[in-house]
């Protein structure tokens, strides 16, 4: 989409524009809400990007991508708890766990809560497409050990790109680094 390139580059207005033509165009389809949920968190209106992930979460109450973009909308308000509660919801109801972690530890090193970052990061680094089920329980049962339980939910299978794993590693460093 464009808003998001436009929003990469700081040009919130023209991104609020594109929105605004397709939800004219295709208002009915959740992707306009979410588009347009993301473009107004990131320009700081929040009251109306948590609103309009509402509004599209009445149409869709399963969507987790609705919910994972209204959990970023909220985290975005200060509103820190509610948002880390409906990404817990988005991990545990996901096909996908390892992605919502990876959202959930960019959101999270947004607001600034670099340890929780951290955790989350490391967290969503333990699916690994090649692992079997029982390497993924080891690495799970050792991450509890080393405080990383509440992020964790059943491990899945996932693949993530290397430039996500390659951010996340960066991340990690330079997260622990801040410790």
């Amino acid at each position: 989409y464009r808003p998001y390139s436009y929003v990469r580059i700081g040009k919130f207005k023209e991104a609020i524009d594109d929105v605004n033509v397709l939800m004219n165009m295709t208002s009915s389809h959740y992707t306009s809400y979410v588009a347009k949920c993301e473009v107004l968190s990131r320009y700081g209106r929040h009251k109306e990007a948590i609103d309009d992930c509402e509004t599209a979460l009445k149409k869709r109450p399963k969507d987790t991508i609705l919910m994972r973009y209204n959990a970023d909308a909220l985290i975005r308000a200060g509103k820190i708890d509610e948002g880390l509660r409906l990404y817990d919801k988005v991990i545990n109801e996901t096909a996908s766990p390892h992605f919502a972690l990876f959202a959930k530890a960019e959101a999270l090193d947004e607001a600034g809560m670099g340890t929780d970052a951290l955790l989350a990061y490391k967290t969503a680094l333990l699916y690994d497409e090649d692992s079997d089920e029982a390497e993924r329980k080891e690495k799970i049962g050792k991450a509890i050990t080393h405080g990383v339980t509440g992020y964790l939910t059943v491990a899945k299978k996932g693949k993530f790109t290397e430039g996500m794993i390659k951010f996340a590693k960066q991340r990690i460093a330079e997260l622990e680094k801040l410790k």
